[in-house]
């Protein structure tokens, strides 16, 4: 993880049945110096229409889970994460369709950031 990994980004959108409370989404950055063995795994499901999808980022032998996250690839508001684990060897995240159903392909992808112990 280089100098251009050092950002974090946020988005959100509706479904497709709106919502009409108010809603945020937040996100943070902790920043320090790389410590040894600092990379970032990224694991991608296949892009289809599968409604239930699990993608699980394994750190390599010898290092540990530092945090990790997410992203919905093609999801337009159709798809919500239902669960988020980070262990000390990866992170997995599981995702569904919404209950109307989505008629386009979509991927989910989990990230790990894993050092040395």
């Amino acid at each position: 993880m280089g100098t251009g990994d050092s950002f974090v980004t946020g988005f959100a959108q509706d479904d497709d049945d709106g919502y009409s409370g108010s809603w945020s989404v937040t996100t943070y950055a902790i920043c320090a110096f790389p410590i040894p063995g600092l990379q970032k795994i990224v694991s991608t499901t296949a892009m289809n229409r599968v409604s239930v999808k699990t993608a699980i980022a394994s750190c390599p032998f010898g290092t540990r889970a530092l945090g990790g996250g997410w992203d919905v690839n093609n999801g337009q508001g159709e798809v919500y994460v239902t669960g988020i684990s980070t262990q000390t060897n990866g992170e997995t995240v599981t995702a569904r369709t919404d209950f109307n159903g989505y008629n386009n392909d979509w991927s989910l992808t989990a990230f790990a950031v894993c050092a040395n112990p």
